[in-house]
């Protein structure tokens, strides 16, 4: 009984205050980045990929996969191209005998999707 009350007490104390703080910030960033996406979105879809302007998604698709293709495995994420006021990266790592891809809209030094 006592040890549950203290454990209680240290994530009221601790553990609490720092998931709410987090939280705020993560929503805060979010905030930050429907602010970005909002001010950058337009009628017509357009991605840039490697300095050239994409306007069509499936055209934009295939390049980023080609691109992904061409890059060596590696735990660096690399700067591709731009899309809705977010830089794009792509991350390629070798994965269990296998290799996995990671592509995210990197927000302004807050955190990644």
């Amino acid at each position: 009984m006592i040890i549950k009350r203290y454990t209680l007490q240290d994530k009221f104390i601790f553990q609490y205050p720092k998931a709410i703080a987090e939280g705020e910030k993560r929503l805060d960033g979010l905030i930050k980045d429907k602010a970005t996406r909002d001010s950058n979105q337009s009628e017509e879809f357009m991605m840039v990929i490697n300095g050239r302007t994409y306007t069509e998604r499936d055209e934009a698709g295939k390049r980023l996969m080609l691109v992904e293709h061409s890059l060596p495995t590696s735990d660096n994420d690399v700067a591709v191209g731009t899309y809705s006021g977010f830089e794009l990266k792509i991350r390629k790592q070798a994965f269990m005998n296998g290799k996995s891809c990671e592509i995210c809209a990197v927000r302004r030094k807050r955190l990644f999707h």
